[in-house]
């Protein structure tokens, strides 16, 4: 079936779809960030030999953008499904990017704290 033809209905079943992908995405995001930073925290108070001090900020910073990716990915194609949306099915602009602000922000800001850390 061709986008164009899509209902309503489908449009938004579609774009519940992207947002779960995106909270999905920040879930697996927050707590691999969690454990690295926990091991970082450990390795650096045990003063730990085994793992070199640049190991887990630039694994961080990995994940980071990964994340990131990920989710502007995910923003991109919401975008494209919001502009299918009739123009009676709600808000636009400022409430829909609002909602996204923290899932395209937070990786950023943790990318900047594992940098600082290097």
């Amino acid at each position: 079936m061709a986008e164009e033809d899509l209902k309503p209905e489908q449009i938004r079943r579609e774009i519940h779809f992207e947002h779960t992908q995106i909270s999905q995405r920040m879930g697996w995001y927050a707590s691999a960030q969690a454990f690295m930073f926990t091991a970082y925290v450990l390795s650096a108070n045990n003063n730990f030999a085994a793992i070199p001090k640049f190991y887990l900020p630039t694994l961080g910073m990995l994940f980071s953008t990964f994340a990131w990716i990920a989710i502007v990915m995910a923003v991109i194609r919401l975008k494209g499904w919001w502009k299918q949306q009739p123009r009676w099915a709600g808000f636009r602009a400022i409430w829909q990017w609002s909602a996204l602000a923290y899932p395209l922000i937070t990786p950023i800001f943790i990318f900047i704290f594992w940098l600082k850390l290097l």
